[in-house]
């Protein structure tokens, strides 16, 4: 038996078999995390040129808030005709914010927020109504007395990537937080064009 140890290290035939499969496994984890990283990279930059059609269409559609105002009130002092930049609009406060859980209150217009929904949903992956918000803000633009012009941002909320699997293989899965793949917050600004239409 002792003669036959050494001639048994020295035989090296199904070696390369032996690398292969210790090497497979790692290679496929590697090989399908990379892949889904790719994929999580695509999908949040559609959700980058999403919000960005987003924010285009609602700064020409009617506003989704349904509380924000329709003109600039003049400033203690102020006439009307005199520049909001220099002073001569009452700041109205706000921001004013809608997203898919506030469509039940009175001051989200559902249909408004569906019309911008509905194009942003279109290139966006795999978002829901919860996932979106459009948000207005004073920016001191237009002059007293004419129509309130403020700055719109629509927003998809940070949300997990739905192809966990391979990364939890690479990296391993666990209850931390830290781990989970998540896709990022994006948000795109406009500035609004005269809100009263009724398109």
């Amino acid at each position: 038996m002792k003669a036959r140890l050494p001639s048994f290290r020295r035989d090296e035939s199904g070696a390369a078999t032996i690398e292969y499969v210790i090497l497979l496994l790692p290679l496929i984890a590697l090989v399908f995390t990379s892949f889904q990283i790719a994929l999580a990279y695509h999908f949040a930059l559609t959700a980058q040129k999403a919000v960005e059609l987003g924010a285009r269409i609602a700064a020409v559609r009617d506003p989704v808030h349904t509380g924000m105002p329709r003109e600039n009130a003049a400033a203690p002092g102020a006439r009307v005709g005199d520049s909001c930049a220099l002073g001569g609009c009452a700041a109205p406060g706000g921001p004013w914010r809608c997203s898919g859980s506030d469509l039940g209150s009175a001051d989200c217009d559902a249909a408004a927020f569906s019309a911008i929904f509905d194009e942003v949903g279109r290139i966006a992956y795999l978002l829901s109504p919860e996932d979106l918000t459009v948000t207005y803000s004073y920016a001191a633009l237009g002059f007293a007395g004419g129509p309130f012009t403020p700055i719109v941002e629509v927003t998809i909320e940070e949300r997990p990537f739905f192809l966990q699997f391979f990364f939890n293989l690479a990296f391993g899965s666990g209850e931390d937080s830290s781990r989970r793949l998540t896709l990022p917050a994006v948000a795109a600004s406009a500035i609004a064009e005269d809100l009263s239409s009724t398109n």
